[in-house]
């Protein structure tokens, strides 16, 4: 075998090599400092691209005028009077949610022990006092979308459970997403109890999948409400439904009327 022929195959291979690189870095920049939010209905979150955060902040400023536009990592939170039919149309978003609490990753104690207290007073705080009003706005939000959502929006019971996803070891120690989705679970599902709400933790059948995101970068609880948006880094429709049937990498169930310790990881 000739050298030329070597060096060509050599050329071929690293060329072939090249074109399949990532053309994103695998390591997203950390987000700016930004002051903690807290949703009560009209605050908007949109899932964006990884470096198109600016772009889908300018995006929605110049089409819902919206106020209060915060950019976060993978996404944009703000405030509209404009209706979830408008935000749905937008270019720029993945999917939509209504926001209920986003801040930066909070100073927490070391031990699991420790950090699941400070995780429950932390969600006392932050997360439960806003929940009647995302709940009253996810119905309203899903209400007359063919969608199984639709059907429970309807209902006086409401299904749901936490998808939790978490990052980054400093913050946690050996507590998992899954045990940080229990605690979600059943602190939402005793305070809509309390005030009977209607939401309730479960794992199969559920029509909501409250989402948890902790990290390194930032802390968020969102509610879905969408069913399919435009998106301007594909040129087509990026469909994510809320049905019975997609399944979660981390969810709360339940065994009765309370919620249990049971997950499953896929």
């Amino acid at each position: 075998m000739s050298a030329s022929f070597l060096s060509a195959a050599g050329r071929r291979r690293t060329d072939l090599v090249a074109t399949r690189w990532p053309t994103e870095s695998p390591c997203p920049p950390l987000v700016p400092r930004f002051l903690p939010l807290h949703g009560d209905g009209s605050h908007y979150l949109i899932h964006v691209g990884i470096g198109l955060e600016h772009l889908a902040a300018s995006e929605v400023t110049e089409s819902l005028a919206a106020t209060g536009v915060t950019v976060l990592q993978g996404k944009v939170a703000f405030r509209t009077a404009a209706p979830l039919a408008a935000v749905r149309l937008l270019h720029s978003a993945e999917s939509v949610s209504l926001l209920c609490w986003a801040s930066p990753m909070p100073r927490m104690p070391c031990g699991d022990e420790a950090f699941s207290d400070a995780f429950r007073c932390l969600l006392a705080r932050e997360v439960l006092p806003q929940s009647a009003a995302l709940e009253k706005a996810w119905r309203a939000a899903v209400n007359g979308v063919p969608t199984a959502a639709s059907e429970a929006a309807q209902a006086s019971s409401v299904p749901f459970r936490v998808t939790a996803r978490r990052g980054g070891a400093e913050n946690g120690g050996g507590v998992t997403r899954q045990e940080l989705g229990r605690m979600l679970a059943e602190a939402w599902h005793d305070a809509s109890a309390a005030r009977r709400g209607g939401f309730c933790a479960t794992a199969r059948g559920y029509a909501l999948e409250i989402l948890l995101q902790w990290s390194s970068a930032q802390v968020v609880v969102e509610l879905p409400a969408h069913t399919e948006c435009r998106r301007l880094t594909t040129g087509r429709l990026s469909a994510r439904a809320l049905d019975a049937d997609a399944e979660p990498r981390a969810h709360a169930t339940t065994r009765g009327d309370a919620p249990s310790a049971a997950f499953r990881r896929i």
